[in-house]
């Protein structure tokens, strides 16, 4: 058992019935689908993107027209996602 600080979470990756959950420092694998994370982490701070990626919005560093990047990473955005993240994000 590890503990993941949830501010310390930069994205969820789906992969089948696997999450990969990327933070600064290191990579981890649950055996737990993105739906699961997605119900248990808290909304003002946690978004769907896409399908098979689930983002911390404090991290976002710039939103593009279909991508998110996040550091050096660029993250698919789902179409018609773009002004549901803006929104989300102007309250944060």
């Amino acid at each position: 058992m590890i503990k993941i600080l949830m501010m310390d979470i930069l994205y969820i990756e789906a992969d089948r019935n696997y999450s990969h959950i990327f933070t600064k420092e290191k990579e981890y694998l649950l055996s737990v689908t993105l739906k699961n994370i997605e119900e248990n982490l808290p909304q003002p701070f946690f978004m769907r993107i896409h399908r098979s990626y689930l983002v911390n919005l404090m991290h976002i560093d710039e939103v593009l027209e279909s991508d998110v990047l996040i550091g050096k990473q660029e993250l698919p955005l789902g179409s018609g996602m773009r002004a549901q993240l803006m929104r989300r994000m102007r309250t944060l």
